[in-house]
Protein backbone atom coordinates (compact mmCIF):
# COMPACT_ATOMS: atom_id res chain seq x y z
CA UNK A 1 0.00 0.00 0.00
CA UNK A 2 1.28 3.47 -0.91
CA UNK A 3 -0.04 6.91 -0.06
CA UNK A 4 0.09 10.22 -1.89
CA UNK A 5 1.42 13.15 0.10
CA UNK A 6 0.75 16.70 -1.05
CA UNK A 7 2.19 19.71 0.72
CA UNK A 8 2.51 23.37 -0.28
CA UNK A 9 5.05 25.77 1.14
CA UNK A 10 3.32 29.07 1.85
CA UNK A 11 6.47 31.15 1.37
CA UNK A 12 7.92 29.57 -1.78
CA UNK A 13 4.72 28.18 -3.31
CA UNK A 14 6.46 24.88 -3.92
CA UNK A 15 3.93 22.07 -4.22
CA UNK A 16 4.88 18.47 -3.52
CA UNK A 17 2.66 15.59 -4.56
CA UNK A 18 4.41 12.25 -4.53
CA UNK A 19 3.71 8.60 -3.85
CA UNK A 20 5.46 7.35 -0.71
CA UNK A 21 5.41 4.19 1.34
CA UNK A 22 3.41 4.46 4.61
CA UNK A 23 6.46 4.70 6.89
CA UNK A 24 8.04 7.37 4.73
CA UNK A 25 4.75 9.27 4.53
CA UNK A 26 4.56 9.29 8.33
CA UNK A 27 7.95 10.89 8.73
CA UNK A 28 7.61 13.09 5.66
CA UNK A 29 4.39 14.72 6.84
CA UNK A 30 5.73 15.12 10.37
CA UNK A 31 8.70 17.03 9.02
CA UNK A 32 6.65 19.25 6.70
CA UNK A 33 4.25 20.64 9.24
CA UNK A 34 4.65 24.34 9.76
CA UNK A 35 3.99 26.07 6.46
CA UNK A 36 1.63 28.60 8.08
CA UNK A 37 2.29 30.92 11.03
CA UNK A 38 1.69 29.32 14.41
CA UNK A 39 -0.09 32.30 15.88
CA UNK A 40 -2.75 32.38 13.18
CA UNK A 41 -3.33 28.65 13.50
CA UNK A 42 -3.70 28.76 17.28
CA UNK A 43 -6.10 31.69 17.14
CA UNK A 44 -8.44 29.75 14.84
CA UNK A 45 -8.33 26.46 16.69
CA UNK A 46 -11.74 26.89 18.38
CA UNK A 47 -13.48 26.95 15.01
CA UNK A 48 -11.20 24.44 13.28
CA UNK A 49 -10.96 21.80 16.02
CA UNK A 50 -14.40 20.45 15.15
CA UNK A 51 -13.65 20.14 11.42
CA UNK A 52 -12.42 17.08 9.60
CA UNK A 53 -8.95 17.20 8.08
CA UNK A 54 -7.15 15.26 5.41
CA UNK A 55 -4.34 14.43 7.83
CA UNK A 56 -4.14 14.83 11.59
CA UNK A 57 -0.90 14.50 13.57
CA UNK A 58 -1.70 13.86 17.20
CA UNK A 59 0.20 14.15 20.47
CA UNK A 60 3.50 15.31 19.00
CA UNK A 61 5.93 17.69 20.63
CA UNK A 62 5.46 20.64 18.29
CA UNK A 63 8.53 22.85 17.97
CA UNK A 64 8.51 26.01 15.87
CA UNK A 65 11.58 28.28 16.08
CA UNK A 66 9.75 31.22 14.49
CA UNK A 67 7.03 31.46 17.14
CA UNK A 68 8.92 29.81 20.00
CA UNK A 69 6.23 27.17 20.45
CA UNK A 70 7.46 24.03 22.21
CA UNK A 71 4.54 21.99 23.50
CA UNK A 72 2.46 18.90 22.85
CA UNK A 73 -0.10 19.81 20.19
CA UNK A 74 -2.32 18.31 17.51
CA UNK A 75 -1.86 19.40 13.89
CA UNK A 76 -4.59 19.45 11.24
CA UNK A 77 -3.72 19.41 7.52
CA UNK A 78 -6.20 20.17 4.73
CA UNK A 79 -5.44 20.45 1.00
CA UNK A 80 -1.74 20.17 1.70
CA UNK A 81 -1.63 23.09 4.12
CA UNK A 82 -1.58 23.41 7.90
CA UNK A 83 -5.01 24.58 9.00
CA UNK A 84 -4.65 24.36 12.75
CA UNK A 85 -2.20 23.66 15.57
CA UNK A 86 -4.31 22.96 18.61
CA UNK A 87 -4.34 21.46 22.09
CA UNK A 88 -7.88 20.25 21.40
CA UNK A 89 -8.80 16.92 19.85
CA UNK A 90 -8.79 16.79 16.03
CA UNK A 91 -10.19 14.27 13.56
CA UNK A 92 -9.11 13.49 10.03
CA UNK A 93 -9.23 10.87 7.30
CA UNK A 94 -5.63 9.90 8.08
CA UNK A 95 -4.39 10.02 11.66
CA UNK A 96 -0.75 9.79 12.73
CA UNK A 97 0.13 9.33 16.39
CA UNK A 98 3.34 11.29 17.04
CA UNK A 99 3.46 10.57 20.77
CA UNK A 100 7.07 10.75 21.92
CA UNK A 101 8.17 12.35 18.62
CA UNK A 102 9.10 15.89 17.65
CA UNK A 103 6.98 17.59 14.99
CA UNK A 104 8.92 20.46 13.46
CA UNK A 105 9.55 22.39 10.25
CA UNK A 106 11.51 20.39 7.71
CA UNK A 107 15.30 20.57 7.79
CA UNK A 108 17.30 22.18 4.96
CA UNK A 109 20.45 20.47 3.67
CA UNK A 110 22.72 23.05 2.03
CA UNK A 111 25.33 20.58 0.75
CA UNK A 112 23.69 17.64 -0.99
CA UNK A 113 25.14 15.90 -4.03
CA UNK A 114 22.60 13.05 -3.95
CA UNK A 115 19.89 14.65 -6.09
CA UNK A 116 17.64 11.76 -7.08
CA UNK A 117 14.55 9.89 -5.88
CA UNK A 118 16.48 7.35 -3.80
CA UNK A 119 18.29 10.08 -1.87
CA UNK A 120 15.06 12.04 -1.49
CA UNK A 121 13.39 9.10 0.24
CA UNK A 122 16.27 8.73 2.69
CA UNK A 123 16.29 12.45 3.44
CA UNK A 124 12.53 12.62 3.93
CA UNK A 125 12.84 9.81 6.48
CA UNK A 126 15.42 11.97 8.31
CA UNK A 127 13.15 15.02 8.31
CA UNK A 128 14.99 16.85 5.49
CA UNK A 129 12.49 18.54 3.20
CA UNK A 130 14.85 20.72 1.14
CA UNK A 131 18.11 19.50 -0.43
CA UNK A 132 20.36 22.09 -2.08
CA UNK A 133 23.41 21.59 -4.28
CA UNK A 134 25.34 24.70 -3.28
CA UNK A 135 28.93 23.46 -3.15
CA UNK A 136 29.95 22.33 -6.63
CA UNK A 137 26.74 23.62 -8.19
CA UNK A 138 25.64 22.60 -11.68
CA UNK A 139 26.65 23.61 -15.19
CA UNK A 140 23.24 23.98 -16.85
CA UNK A 141 20.84 25.23 -14.18
CA UNK A 142 17.71 25.15 -16.37
CA UNK A 143 18.34 21.58 -17.55
CA UNK A 144 19.08 20.43 -13.99
CA UNK A 145 15.82 21.90 -12.68
CA UNK A 146 13.85 20.30 -15.52
CA UNK A 147 15.19 16.85 -14.64
CA UNK A 148 14.68 17.25 -10.89
CA UNK A 149 11.12 18.51 -11.34
CA UNK A 150 10.14 15.18 -12.90
CA UNK A 151 11.08 12.96 -9.95
CA UNK A 152 11.74 15.08 -6.86
CA UNK A 153 10.08 14.02 -3.61
CA UNK A 154 11.27 17.04 -1.63
CA UNK A 155 12.18 20.66 -2.33
CA UNK A 156 15.40 21.16 -4.26
CA UNK A 157 17.73 23.84 -5.59
CA UNK A 158 21.19 24.42 -7.00
CA UNK A 159 23.70 27.17 -7.60
CA UNK A 160 25.52 27.86 -10.85
CA UNK A 161 28.78 25.97 -10.42
CA UNK A 162 32.01 27.92 -10.51
CA UNK A 163 33.95 24.89 -11.83
CA UNK A 164 31.94 24.47 -15.07
CA UNK A 165 31.96 28.25 -15.58
CA UNK A 166 35.74 28.37 -15.34
CA UNK A 167 36.02 25.35 -17.65
CA UNK A 168 33.83 27.10 -20.22
CA UNK A 169 35.89 30.29 -20.05
CA UNK A 170 39.15 28.34 -20.35
CA UNK A 171 37.74 26.05 -23.09
CA UNK A 172 38.66 23.03 -21.02
CA UNK A 173 37.49 19.81 -22.74
CA UNK A 174 36.85 17.98 -19.44
CA UNK A 175 33.34 16.56 -19.02
CA UNK A 176 32.88 17.06 -15.26
CA UNK A 177 36.16 18.30 -13.76
CA UNK A 178 38.98 20.21 -15.43
CA UNK A 179 41.18 18.03 -17.58
CA UNK A 180 44.17 20.43 -17.27
CA UNK A 181 44.67 19.96 -21.01
CA UNK A 182 44.57 23.71 -21.63
CA UNK A 183 47.23 24.53 -19.04
CA UNK A 184 50.80 24.99 -20.23
CA UNK A 185 53.24 22.34 -19.02
CA UNK A 186 55.01 23.16 -15.79
CA UNK A 187 58.74 23.37 -16.40
CA UNK A 188 61.03 21.72 -13.84
CA UNK A 189 63.24 24.08 -11.84
CA UNK A 190 66.73 24.70 -13.19
CA UNK A 191 69.32 22.28 -11.74
CA UNK A 192 71.23 25.14 -10.13
CA UNK A 193 68.21 26.25 -8.09
CA UNK A 194 67.50 22.67 -7.11
CA UNK A 195 71.09 22.22 -5.91
CA UNK A 196 70.88 25.35 -3.81
CA UNK A 197 67.67 24.15 -2.21
CA UNK A 198 69.23 20.79 -1.41
CA UNK A 199 72.28 22.41 0.20
CA UNK A 200 70.00 24.64 2.24
CA UNK A 201 68.09 21.66 3.55
CA UNK A 202 71.32 19.92 4.56
CA UNK A 203 72.50 22.95 6.54
CA UNK A 204 69.14 23.19 8.28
Amino acid sequence: MRAVTTMTCAKSGVRLERSLSPWTTHLFIAALTFVTPMGAADSARAQSARADYDVVILNGRVMDPESGLDAVRNVGVRDGRIEVVSSESLQGRTTLDAHGLVVSPGFIDLHQHGQDRENDEAKAADGVTTALELETGVADVDAWYAVRARNALINFGASSGHIPVRMAVMHDPGRFLPSLAVLPPIAPPPPRNFSRSRRGLRRA
